[in-house]
């Protein structure tokens, strides 16, 4: 989560290094001068939203914005891990996506199975549970 211009800046710079740009050459592309990007990337200027989004846009990023408190599932701040972390990380919330699927399809096939059973053996599977 971003809360000072001086996370922003961290998080645009490793964007930025992510993408292998120079402050250089993406500076030039968005309207900054390489002092201008560093001084940006440290926290020590304050950005506009042009340049906000013409950095988002150079580095094929997208900005989403949602209240603080909103829940959201599990977030996390990914800023201070490697690339190979967040592969990790990502590889981890597809599991973690497909496992809620595959108990959703079981609920549903378990409900199937249950409209096909008497009342009294259905009463008695509820009460012998699983196994």
């Amino acid at each position: 989560m971003i809360m000072t211009p001086q996370n922003l800046g961290q998080l645009l710079r490793r964007i930025r290094q992510e993408k292998g740009l120079t402050q250089l050459a993406l500076g030039a592309s968005i309207g900054l001068t390489s002092a201008g990007m560093s001084k940006l990337e440290a926290g020590a200027r304050e950005t506009t939203s042009r340049i906000l989004f013409a950095w988002v846009a150079a580095c094929d990023y997208v900005v989403e914005l949602r209240p603080r408190h909103q829940e959201r599932g599990m977030v996390l701040d990914l800023s201070e891990l490697t690339a190979a972390d967040r592969a990790l990380v990502a590889e981890f919330a597809d599991g973690v996506t497909k496992l809620d699927e595959l108990q959703k399809e079981l609920w549903r096939a378990q409900m199937v199975v249950l409209r096909r059973v008497s009342p009294s053996d259905r009463q008695e599977l509820v009460k012998s549970g699983p196994g």
